[in-house]
């Protein structure tokens, strides 16, 4: 089922455990992916605080997401999804 948010089509995703919100603060309006499960959001919160982490230690110009990886044991296509 797809259906339009913030000026874009998307397909409705419960199954896999994401919901959609709103951007806050953006002003922009733009939905992004936020997990519902707490196992998702476990390794949501994990990865952005390992990437803060990765990200203060070695600086942006130094940052690689095979780091984050490293780190949090998550695989690559995780970082993305």
């Amino acid at each position: 089922m797809a259906r339009k948010t913030a000026g874009r089509t998307t397909a409705g995703s419960s199954s896999q455990g994401l919901s959609q919100a709103s951007a806050q603060g953006s002003g922009q309006g733009l939905a992004r992916l936020v997990p519902t499960q707490q196992r998702s959001r476990e390794r949501f919160e994990r990865i952005l605080q390992c990437a803060a982490e990765v990200m203060a230690e070695k600086g942006s110009e130094a940052f690689r997401m095979s780091d984050i990886v490293e780190r949090t044991g998550v695989a690559f296509g995780s970082l993305y999804q």
